[in-house]
């Protein structure tokens, strides 16, 4: 099971949009997955990561924040 098959999985599962936060990991600078990512943007939102490495910032306070705007926004439409 490859990174798609993982997302697509839990779309079905959930019955709702994902947010996907991306890394600079270097599959997820694969341009299959922004093609895939681009393809299914109607559900899925892709948010960067941030910086790679930042020792002051709460490493999950930020994408909370955004994913909690992106899931408003979604629940909007």
């Amino acid at each position: 099971m490859d990174y798609r098959d993982l997302i697509i999985s839990a779309h079905r599962q959930l019955s709702a949009p994902l947010v996907w936060v991306w890394d600079n990991l270097n599959v997820h600078l694969a341009p299959e997955l922004a093609d895939f990512a681009e393809a299914n943007k109607a559900w899925l939102r892709v948010l960067p990561a941030g910086p790679r490495y930042a020792p002051d910032m709460n490493p999950a306070g930020g994408h909370l924040v955004a994913a909690q705007a992106v899931d408003g926004q979604l629940r909007r439409r």
